[in-house]
């Protein structure tokens, strides 16, 4: 009976691999052909790129979960919303979905995350309880990967963070504890694992579950409006059906309910609200306190007594000048000039009265 064949696993700061790999292309031309280190870079980039050797990243990736008795595989996403899924996620799914554009780190891996990284995605699916391996396709520094397991780790989960290949100059050790036996089908890919397609209706089966398509409408491109034209055999490559998606379909839109993440943040900015207003209530009763404010009532009640000590003021200047009045002019309007003088001095005093901060006391009595 043929033994199951083993694999190695390679461990770095807590993370687990499976390959080395070199992120230079032109450095990657300067190793000799059988170079190992060439070799795992030339299979992750084919997995990463082109989806080739899917069945092997599954099993690899199921066998590691298996060995850490985790209970789910959750891959990571990549940078911008329109590149998913990725090929992880076509395996495992996409728990984790890039919602928005973050700025790729590509020729600076020593850049940090920017700050709002935590707002560019959203996860869902998770079982509270569940284990998780975490897997990213490429570890350069570790950053990613770790950002990711801390935020699940803050929702509860207890997470295992894996990639397929480390940097090379990362230099991680080999898990003495830990070898693999993978149980890798050669059978016929599956429709995801696919370079070529067959026909329409496996370009059909490939983009039904991201892209708005039928049957129809992928015969009616091809056989009427050449929008996808098959190679000479009569095939279809998966470069020419993703261009054909991206051209001429619409990707399915997200109907994933809000995470605990999401419902997190809401609640944090309604708390946040209300503090701000508990610190606006604060701040106006103590500038209350400190004679800075007035109740509105008692503002009100302070204006009407004013009012009546001003109509008060008038009725009582013109009972008590009156005479003095008569007696300024003697019915002479050539003296107008003079009793004009008169009332604006009179005026000038009452407002006087009027504009004094000390309190007044006035009684409101209903005239029966």
């Amino acid at each position: 009976m043929a033994q199951e064949p083993k694999h190695r696993v390679l461990i770095w700061k807590g993370i687990y691999g499976f390959k080395l790999y070199l992120p230079s292309l032109g450095k990657l031309r300067q190793l000799d052909h059988s170079d190992e280190l060439k070799t795992e870079t030339q299979w992750v980039f084919d997995f990463k790129k082109k989806g080739k050797h899917a069945a092997e990243v599954k099993a690899l990736c199921e066998s590691l979960a298996a060995e850490l008795s985790c209970d789910k595989i959750v891959a990571i996403p990549p940078s911008k919303p329109s590149d998913q899924p990725n090929q992880l996620q076509r395996l495992f799914g996409a728990n984790i979905s890039r919602i928005r554009n973050v700025e790729t780190r590509k020729y600076n891996h020593n850049k940090p995350l920017p700050d709002d990284y935590g707002g560019s995605y959203i996860i869902t699916g998770i079982t509270k309880g569940e284990k998780i391996l975490l897997v990213d396709d490429i570890c350069t520094t570790g950053r990613t990967i770790v950002h990711f397991k801390e935020r699940l780790e803050s929702f509860g989960f207890e997470v295992k963070p894996a990639c397929l290949a480390f940097y090379y100059r990362l230099e991680p050790n080999e898990a003495e504890d830990i070898t693999l036996k993978v149980n890798h089908k050669d059978s016929e890919p599956s429709i995801a694992e696919k370079d070529t397609f067959k026909n329409t209706l496996e370009v059909y089966e490939y983009l039904k579950n991201e892209w708005k398509v039928s049957k129809s409408t992928i015969y009616n491109h091809v056989k009427k409006e050449g929008k996808l034209r098959p190679e000479k055999d009569g095939t279809f490559s998966l470069k020419a059906v993703q261009k054909y998606a991206r051209t001429w379909l619409r990707p399915k839109e997200l109907t994933l309910k809000l995470d605990d993440e999401e419902l997190r943040r809401t609640r944090e900015k309604l708390e946040l609200a209300f503090r701000e207003e508990q610190v606006k209530i604060a701040k106006l009763k103590r500038q209350r306190e400190e004679g800075l404010l007035i109740p509105r009532a008692d503002f009100e009640l302070e204006l009407a007594a004013r009012a009546g000590v001003l109509m008060a003021g008038f009725e009582a200047m013109i009972n008590e000048k009156a005479g003095e009045i008569i007696e300024l002019v003697e019915g002479n309007t050539e003296k107008l000039a003079g009793l004009i003088r008169f009332l604006h001095d009179a005026y000038g005093e009452l407002m006087n009265e009027y504009a004094t901060t000390r309190e007044f006391h006035v009684m409101f009595v209903n005239e029966a």
